[in-house]
């Protein structure tokens, strides 16, 4: 019995320890975007938003928030600027880092690289359609 245990706790440990292993670890820092302690792409940000770059400087991905308004909810949107596809979501934060790190574990990045095929399933995924709000103002004249 003690050895069934055992060998039990053996496998949860290595299958664990597996699937943990697997999970690419990001950093941004420096201007890059890091895997795995490795420079995966290049990034620069200012006023509008941030843009990630291959290690050659070709634009991948757009990047930027939009603060609420009276008429918008804050959201996030993402362009993939060579495939010409956008996203925008107003129920999850993407941060830089969370961001590629979903597009790692959805392979649309993969070895730092886009994969188109695996693109159309993320935007299908995260992509929401931003409600607008329009006030109207009614003036009622009294006679």
């Amino acid at each position: 019995m003690k050895n069934n245990y055992l060998l039990i706790l053996l496998i949860l440990f290595t299958s664990t320890s597996f699937l943990i292993a697997q999970k690419p670890k990001v950093k941004i820092k420096n201007g890059y975007a890091l895997v795995d302690d490795n420079a995966c792409l290049k990034f620069s940000s200012n006023i509008n938003g941030t843009t990630f770059s291959d290690l050659e400087g070709n634009e991948l991905i757009f990047l930027s928030y939009k603060t609420k308004t009276e008429s918008n909810p804050a959201y996030t949107k993402i362009i993939f600027l060579k495939e010409k596809k956008m996203v925008t979501n107003h129920s999850a934060f993407l941060s830089r880092k969370t961001l590629i790190t979903e597009l790692i574990n959805n392979k649309v990045l993969v070895n730092c690289n886009m994969n188109p095929d695996a693109l159309d399933i993320f935007i299908m995924k995260y992509h929401e359609e931003i409600p607008v709000y329009t006030n109207v103002n009614v003036k009622i004249d009294k006679e």
